[in-house]
């Protein structure tokens, strides 16, 4: 009896050392996020690879974007322009389909582990972002409007903010007219004082000078 748990334990632990672990990898094109069960892979997280167990069935779930507004929270020194980006904005899209290792159905895919593999998915844009526009004081009316995400406020725009922080409204808005507005802030700061650091080092330097020429006078 004691012989075979022996050869049973061996067994057991040959068969997990020579346990097989292969990589997904997983890549896209358009606007959009893939994730898979069992975990592992969140393109939205920047996971674009993983290792799994031969024989795992793994399935990868593709997700559209909507259109949404995105930026914020801003900055700014006193006296100084202000840079505003709504670049990480998303459009409408729709899932297009797969590419690669993987039997699929709709934005669902299959993918069987017993080998290393990789899978594509694509995502097509409904209608592009048309417009970006900001409400630098919150009364509703955008006062800052571009085909472009990122506009520069001049300095001169700023002077009746003052310092501290002040609510504002993004606005996007695609070329089919659908509309989509985030809140955030932005923060006008005070100009920066001298380094403490600089003026201890002058002091010191100083000091230095007239220590070493009170040896010479000596």
């Amino acid at each position: 009896m004691r012989y075979v748990l022996t050869i049973l334990l061996v067994s057991t632990l040959h068969g997990s050392l020579n346990a097989q672990n292969y990589t997904l990898g997983v890549s896209y094109s358009g606007f959009g996020s893939i994730t898979s069960s069992p975990g592992g892979i969140n393109t939205s997280a920047g996971q674009f690879h993983s290792l799994y167990a031969s024989g795992t069935l793994v399935q990868l779930t593709a997700t559209p974007t909507n259109l949404r507004a995105v930026g914020g929270p801003y900055s700014a020194v006193f006296g100084s322009s202000l840079l505003l980006s709504a670049s990480g904005s998303t459009p409408n899209t729709t899932f297009t389909g797969w590419i690669g290792a993987t039997s699929s159905s709709g934005n669902i895919a299959n993918v069987f582990m017993n080998t290393n593999k990789s899978v594509a998915g694509t995502f097509t844009t409904i209608s592009s972002i048309s417009s970006y526009a900001f409400d630098l004081d919150n009364n509703g009316t955008y006062e800052y409007s571009s085909s472009s995400p990122t506009f520069t406020v001049p300095a001169a725009s700023l002077g009746s903010f003052g310092l501290g922080t002040f609510p504002m409204q993004i606005l996007v808005t695609d070329g089919l007219g659908n509309t989509n507005s985030r809140s955030t802030n932005f923060s006008i700061t005070p100009v920066p004082e001298p380094s403490t650091i600089l003026l201890f080092s002058v002091v010191a330097a100083g000091l230095m000078i007239r220590t070493a020429k009170s040896r010479r006078d000596r």
